[in-house]
């Protein structure tokens, strides 16, 4: 079993519950969030947080989401996750400093892959 703690925001109520569940039976402690700005605003994370966050939202998007992120903690691994296949976003994401990006549909065993290797990677 994994450990660690995911921040995870998805605008899609369904998608965001689904990936809730996946994280919580792979060992995650998952805080959700339907919009990034109602992450940032009560964002508490630690040495072992990992962002997964959607692209494309209401109010503000995950790339601006990203950069105010980076400016907290460069460190923080932050993986994009977008339904839209954008490879300038997905290139903008990372070189913004995204640990990096996955498109919708999400295969779960992708994604647990990669929140297990951003953790590690925050230690």
């Amino acid at each position: 079993m994994s450990e660690g703690n995911v921040i995870l925001v998805e605008d899609d109520n369904e998608l965001r519950e689904s990936l809730k569940e996946i994280l919580e039976l792979q060992g995650f402690s998952v805080t959700s969030f339907a919009t990034a700005d109602t992450a940032l605003a009560s964002l508490q994370y630690n040495s072992d947080t990992v962002v997964v966050s959607d692209i494309r939202m209401p109010v503000m998007d995950g790339i601006t989401f990203l950069k105010h992120l980076q400016q907290l903690d460069s460190a923080l691994p932050v993986i994009m996750i977008s339904g839209h296949a954008d490879i300038e976003t997905a290139l903008e994401s990372i070189k913004l400093g995204a640990f990096d990006f996955v498109e919708k549909p999400l295969r779960p065993e992708r994604l647990i892959g990669l929140v297990e290797k951003a953790t590690q990677h925050r230690h």
